[in-house]
């Protein structure tokens, strides 16, 4: 798996559009053998803001990364950034 071999050495990912659904067992499954490989949690970005996105949304998608890596120290949730406002000025506020 190509996928696979990429993320066990990359220092840090960008999650864009994606909420971690409990049911999508494949790519928790590349994003956690990444993590074991490594020893470590990589850097995790969450980018999965919309307008209208309910804080419960937010609060539920937040909860499920932070339960699912070990480190929870190297996960960043942006909650207010939505893939547009990332394509135009990244990560910076």
């Amino acid at each position: 798996m190509k996928a696979d071999k990429l993320l066990r050495n990359v220092p840090k990912i960008l999650v864009c559009g994606y909420s971690l659904p409990d049911a999508d067992m494949h790519i928790k499954y590349l994003l956690k053998r990444a993590e074991m490989f490594q020893g470590t949690t990589p850097e995790i970005h969450i980018i999965n803001y919309h307008d209208g996105k309910k804080n419960q949304e937010k609060e539920d998608e937040k909860l499920r990364f932070f339960r699912f890596f070990k480190n929870k120290d190297k996960i960043f949730y942006h909650d207010a950034l939505s893939f547009e406002k990332f394509a135009i000025s990244g990560l910076s506020p």
